[in-house]
């Protein structure tokens, strides 16, 4: 770990107001009469590493895609994305509890300093940060276990007409996808100390490290087990890599006397069972298709779907690394009672998060008339009008995230518009893909994202804002 981490501080301070990016650029270019395009777009540490393993991300899912056309079958290439999404099933056992360990990290670091790599400061936020963590630990022990018995157990179901090979393959990847949800969260709790940088720094070689050992194992013909070979090594790397990171902050967090105990389960758990709908509205529209598709229309459509939907979820997570490497700000800023401060991050990053996949988007698109033209693998993937009406809504779920994210940072779930979408995405994947195709499922997402979640977000955030407005005017009656 570099010194420049370990003496790091939040870039937002605790009791004065922070510098908007327009001033943090006015005070650059007094130095230097220049305004530095970095600087111009917000791209500090944070956002340029976030964005490097982003990028890593797109690269290694292309790179991914050549070694799985080349090396594995139709059929196979099936069973490998049948796996990755129904693998998603583990997210039922943490239910979005990451995230929502990650904002409270940030929250009680509002207080807080690191230093040397100890956290020094308000001795009642170290005290609440020292128990969220251990508490969080201890629960993802129990996650990981759960997760990998229900991802067997599920595996034993859905592919019981596979041999027993596949099915032995499942259940070594259960077990890595189990042991991958602890590394998140070790992750996930760093980041809350606003130190983006350092652990996408770390994610970054635990990627690396994952699709070296998977390629490998491709090349040398594991076929279907190379994916639990190399997410299994990769992760024990990773969590190796985590720990490394800061022992100092991880030594602190194990041997810090507690002079008092929080009742964490109970601050979290209504949280966390708003946020457990959206992870199964989620699942819905994001991951379970490519298992029915799997039952519905064979190994060889899934995997076409499977194949342009990577694409599709590496241009998202591409698109997305600037916004998320400004969400502990955001969460600091809604902390510290800015809300339009924070508002105006979430928009000015939500921009940049679009036109980002946007771009990725149309380069996409031409790659496949490219391979169409010259029938080069163009059966491996969804034909041009399927793959356009699965960006356009994808598009649309990176158009809000910015707003999301505002939503999310004042613990705003969207319960309602959750419990509309979710069961909406069930009834068109239950109904019409059996009955009318994939292509009309398609165009039933992009409906229910064009005519329900683009306005009900929007109204949330106005909701949101105002009802934040208004309990600063009571607060300062002074100012009204």
């Amino acid at each position: 770990m570099s010194r420049r981490d370990r003496h790091s501080t939040p870039s937002i301070p605790v009791k004065s107001r922070p510098a908007s990016p327009a001033q943090s650029v006015s005070d650059g270019s007094s130095r230097t009469g220049k305004v530095s395009l970095r600087r111009r777009f917000g791209i500090d540490s944070a956002v340029l590493w976030t964005g490097t393993t982003s990028s890593w991300s797109l690269l290694r899912g292309l790179l991914q895609i050549s070694f799985i056309l080349y090396f594995l079958s139709p059929e196979e290439q099936g069973l490998w994305y049948t796996f990755t999404h129904l693998a998603a099933l583990s997210l039922f056992a943490e239910l979005g509890l990451t995230q929502i360990i990650s904002q409270h990290v940030s929250y009680e670091y509002t207080g807080l300093t690191l230093s040397e790599g100890q956290l020094t400061g308000d001795p009642h936020h170290l005290g609440r940060l020292v128990s969220l963590v251990r508490y969080a630990v201890r629960f993802y022990v129990l996650v990981t276990t759960l997760a990998a018995l229900l991802l067997a157990a599920v595996g034993f179901f859905y592919f019981e007409g596979q041999t027993p090979v596949v099915l032995l393959a499942w259940i070594f990847y259960s077990i890595a996808t189990g042991l991958y949800l602890l590394a998140n969260l070790l992750l996930a709790i760093y980041r809350g100390l606003d130190q983006v940088a350092g652990t996408q720094r770390t994610l970054l070689l635990g990627n690396l490290a994952t699709s070296l050992f998977t390629w490998l194992a491709l090349v040398l013909g594991a076929g279907i087990w190379a994916l639990p070979i190399g997410t299994a090594l990769g992760t024990t790397i990773l969590i190796c890599l985590v720990l490394k990171l800061n022992s100092r902050f991880w030594l602190q967090m194990l041997r810090y006397h507690l002079k008092t105990r929080v009742d964490w389960m109970r601050q979290l758990l209504g949280y966390q069972g708003k946020m457990a709908l959206t992870i199964v509205s989620n699942y819905f529209s994001i991951y379970l298709l490519v298992p029915v598709v799997f039952q519905v229309e064979g190994p060889v459509v899934a995997g076409q779907l499977g194949l342009t939907q990577a694409v599709v979820v590496g241009l998202m997570s591409l698109a997305h690394a600037v916004l998320m490497a400004k969400t502990p700000n955001l969460n600091m800023l809604v902390a510290n009672g800015q809300h339009r401060e924070s508002l105006k991050l979430a928009i000015r990053y939500g921009i940049i998060s679009s036109a980002f996949f946007l771009l990725g988007a149309l380069l996409f698109l031409s790659a496949v008339i490219i391979l169409q033209h010259f029938d080069l693998y163009a059966d491996r993937f969804l034909n041009l009008p399927l793959s356009i009406l699965l960006l356009f809504y994808s598009f649309i779920m990176s158009a809000l995230n910015g707003a999301s994210q505002f939503l999310l940072a004042h613990r705003n779930v969207q319960t309602s518009l959750v419990l509309v979408r979710g069961p909406l995405f069930a009834l068109a994947i239950f109904l019409v893909l059996p009955n009318f195709g994939l292509y009309w499922l398609l165009v039933a997402f992009n409906l229910v994202w064009l005519l329900l979640c683009i306005p009900w977000t929007l109204r949330d955030v106005v909701k949101c804002l105002a009802a934040h407005s208004d309990a600063t005017v009571e607060e300062n009656p002074s100012h009204a």
